[in-house]
């Protein structure tokens, strides 16, 4: 099969992101069209993989971008190199559509910006588990950064004193970072929403479509600005013909493969230590938080006595935090190892029985539902925390809010009085990626070259 004349661009950002889902867009779409990765470094297992000409036909090139993965710049240099680099890509691959995440850093802002200068049409991709309110996690990195630890030894007055300047601080970095900088490179502003209010983030304002897992999403995207028309509703690759991908690189099991059981468990640990109940906004102190998690390992461990327990850390978990973790759960807690962080979470996923997570909802939960839907997920939420309930909305995650729920639920799991639920999923009309380019191609008229 000949490959369509539209040039497609996708950035990865984060590298494990491209692990968990780009890798599908990448598959499907490098089948019918000449493609470009950007990617930051990615685990071996990815790199090999990318190498197989059978599964990436148009693969015309992996471009290192190295803005996560690489040396350290600080801020006017990564805008300086990083917009350069962007410009520099977008002129020499000429792509009539490009692809990613977020906008989050300085690549990303200006390869989108000059993707668009340069009239090719922009596509926003879901990667991981997105909040159905990003107001309400602004909130709470807010009440996060506010009432750290250290924070609430001093005084009310001088918090509130810190806290004004942390406020100052936050909107001078947002006005050189969205504003000052991009004008001294020669381009226009990056119209942030906490900056001025203009009613639209500037993720609806840098992509031209968006492509999302779910109707929740879907509404969320329209409370941001986007118009209906422009949002695309397509489920994860992991339940497209592209989990192939997942299965050939990585190891996944078939979709319709027998079930073993294997005897492991896998707990994942968020890298925040603290938190706030959703109720009042009451502090959770970094005890609460660890002796709520060592009684749930210890009640985990004694009931399922036959099952080896993993603690996998977030990636983004800090060298002394992880050591302090390490002697800690090893100390109080039986039968369990804590593993590198660093570590892919699929791996973990597709050596247990059960995936166990705590709050703050995160992407790996639920990509354990659509890698395996077999598994026993449990999400244990005991201080009813600010936002901690968004996983209420996918019956397949068991939801704990009390430790004799937990226990009821393990002594099913243990006696076989378990029932597994059915992942529910909505009805698509769009097949693959390939599907919504095809639909982008036909609405924006892109010019055959």
């Amino acid at each position: 099969m000949l490959p369509r004349k539209e040039r497609v661009m996708l950035y990865t950002a984060v590298p494990r992101l491209f692990r968990s889902t780009y890798i599908g867009y990448v598959y499907e779409i490098s089948q019918k069209f000449p493609f470009i990765l950007l990617a930051e470094r990615l685990d071996p297992e990815s790199e090999k993989a990318l190498q197989n000409k059978k599964w990436f036909p148009y693969l015309e090139k992996v471009v290192r971008i190295d803005q996560y993965t690489g040396k350290k710049r600080g801020k006017w240099e990564s805008h300086r190199y990083f917009s350069r680099l962007a410009k520099k890509i977008i002129e020499e691959y000429k792509p009539d559509i490009v692809m990613g995440g977020s906008i989050v850093n300085a690549f990303e802002k200006y390869l989108f910006r000059y993707a668009q200068l340069s009239k090719a049409t922009t596509v926003a991709i879901q990667a991981g588990f997105q909040p159905s309110s990003w107001e309400q996690y602004d909130f709470r990195y807010y009440l996060l950064y506010r009432d750290t630890p250290k924070n609430l030894k001093r005084t009310i007055f001088i918090r509130e004193v810190k806290l004004l300047f942390t406020k100052l601080q936050i909107h001078l970095n947002e006005l050189i970072d969205y504003w000052i900088f991009p004008l001294l490179l020669g381009t226009y502003p990056f119209f942030n929403k906490s900056i001025i209010k203009l009613g639209a983030n500037s993720w609806v304002r840098e992509f031209d479509y968006s492509v999302v897992f779910s109707d929740k999403e879907v509404s969320v995207e329209k409370t941001m600005g986007r118009p209906n028309k422009n949002i695309f509703k397509l489920s994860h690759p992991l339940l497209r013909e592209s989990r192939k991908i997942f299965e050939n690189a990585y190891g996944i099991a078939p979709v319709n493969a027998k079930h073993k059981r294997i005897k492991n468990i896998t707990i994942m640990i968020d890298v925040n230590t603290y938190g706030h109940r959703r109720d009042n906004f009451r502090y959770i102190s970094e005890n609460d938080y660890l002796k709520s998690r060592i009684a749930t390992i210890n009640m985990i461990s004694s009931i399922l006595s036959d099952q080896r327990i993993f603690i996998k850390p977030h990636p983004t978990t800090k060298s002394n935090n992880f050591l302090f973790l390490k002697e800690y759960f090893e100390k109080y807690a039986r039968n369990v190892s804590i593993v590198d962080p660093a570590e892919p979470a699929d791996k973990y996923i597709t050596l247990s029985d059960i995936v166990v997570g705590f709050p703050t909802p995160s992407t790996t939960l639920m990509t354990t539902m659509y890698q395996n839907p077999n598994k026993i997920i449990i999400y244990i939420d005991l201080h009813k925390e600010f936002t901690g309930d968004e996983f209420r909305r996918y019956p397949v995650i068991n939801t704990i809010e009390n430790m004799q729920q937990l226990k009821h639920l393990l002594l099913d799991i243990k006696n076989g009085r378990y029932k597994q639920k059915s992942l529910l999923l909505p009805k698509y009309k769009y097949k693959s990626a390939i599907d919504i380019l095809d639909e982008v191609v036909k609405i924006r008229k892109i010019p055959k070259k």
